[in-house]
């Protein structure tokens, strides 16, 4: 319940899209109460608040990539590799780790456009310098939902052919929380 002045709009709207959420994530067809006390429903606000900061780091560009380094157990001199990441810068100029925002861009389907935009990130932005070191191979995530969208296939195959780094050097991964939702 509200009343004029309990709360600002934008609490009206969150609470009122945590209600809808959960009705959805429930069976849908069914009438969800807010409650503050809930810890599902805090969990949900939450996760909401975190699916709107990636909505506007997508657009302002927010984020960054890192890479990790792959070091085989027996080095040969002649193997590089390395696996990117993706962090999130906030506002306050702090640095987010995937565990912070991937649950809710996962659950607010937020990961195809984040992948979208590691891949043009890598392969079109980064990918003359990348191109230019030799040898090197890069392993890079991609989410259960963005193989299972129509599109991304060609989106794939154009970025690639667009690309300077040779496709032989490049590793598509399926996330584990893909594989753990599709077993």
């Amino acid at each position: 319940p509200f009343t004029t002045g309990s709360m600002t709009f934008a609490e009206l709207l969150s609470r009122t899209d945590v209600a809808c959420y959960t009705a959805k994530n429930e069976g849908r067809n069914r009438v969800v109460v807010y409650s503050g006390e809930d810890s599902g429903a805090a969990r949900d606000h939450y996760q909401i608040q975190v699916a709107a900061s990636i909505r506007e780091a997508l657009q302002n560009e927010q984020f960054c990539l890192y890479a990790q380094p792959i070091v085989p157990l027996a080095p040969d001199n002649l193997t590089r590799a390395c696996e990117l990441l993706v962090r999130l810068r906030t506002d306050q100029n702090q640095l987010l780790a995937p565990g912070a925002f991937i649950p809710a861009a996962e659950r607010y389907g937020l990961m195809p456009r984040i992948d979208r935009w590691v891949i043009t990130k890598t392969l079109l932005d980064h990918g003359s310098e990348i191109a230019q070191i030799d040898a090197l191979s890069l392993a890079i995530n991609i989410s259960g939902t963005s193989f299972n969208e129509p599109y991304f296939p060609d989106f794939l195959r154009d970025t690639l052919r667009a690309s300077l780094i040779p496709p032989q050097r490049i590793c598509f991964e399926l996330t584990e929380t893909a594989l753990i939702n599709n077993i």
